[in-house]
Parts: C-alpha cells; sequence; structure tokens
C-alpha cells in the first residue's frame, strides 16, 4: 500500500502523459473512489451482496479495498505502458467504476 503512491508519482511524471489523460486519470481514480465507497456501505445490509463472483457474496472490507486497489493500480500501469491504448484503457474503467458506482447507490 506504502508503495501506491511512489508508483503512481513515477508514472505521472517519467512519461508523456497529456493533460487530458492526466484529467481522465484522475476521473479514473475518483470513479473508482465512488464505487469503492458505495459498495462498502450498501454490503452493510445484509440483503444486499456483491456480484463479482471472486469477491463473495459478503465480502469484507478489506478484501474490497485489496482487490479494487489491485484492479486500479493494475489499468494505470497498463496505460502507462500502453500509451496507444491509454485513454480507452482508462476511459473504460472510469465508465465501469462510475456505472458500478450509481447501480450500487440504488440499493435500498
Amino acid at each position: 500500500m506504502k508503495y501506491l503512491s511512489v508508483i503512481l508519482i513515477l508514472i505521472l511524471t517519467g512519461c508523456a502523459w497529456s493533460k487530458a489523460e492526466k484529467q481522465l486519470l484522475t476521473a479514473s481514480w475518483l470513479a473508482f473512489g465512488a464505487d469503492l465507497w458505495v459498495s462498502e456501505n450498501k454490503l452493510d445490509n445484509p440483503h444486499n451482496h456483491e456480484n463479482y463472483f471472486t469477491l463473495g457474496k459478503h465480502p469484507n472490507d478489506t478484501k474490497l479495498i485489496t482487490y479494487g486497489l489491485t484492479s486500479q493500480t493494475g489499468v494505470t500501469i497498463l496505460a502507462h505502458f500502453m500509451p496507444k491504448w491509454r485513454k480507452w484503457l482508462l476511459g473504460g474503467k472510469t465508465i465501469l467504476n462510475t456505472g458500478c458506482a450509481i447501480h450500487n447507490s440504488r440499493l435500498d
């Protein structure tokens, strides 16, 4: 966990990221944070469950955070090393996390 910020700083300073790509990266991380926050809060209700099969029906907060950070960091690293696909990777992850956050926020 403590190396995550170092990795992100190195990625953003060590490569030619355009302003739009940095904004998309920020949007992607914000959408991830929103999805994670909503998921953690909604899973407190025993009638709600997680749909992603690797996490199980009622994962604890640590499992959600670990999976989410691994996924988001992996996409960020892929975007760093695949500049031609950067906008698609980050845009896709932003749309996915935003959609999940909206869906989860509508649960009782």
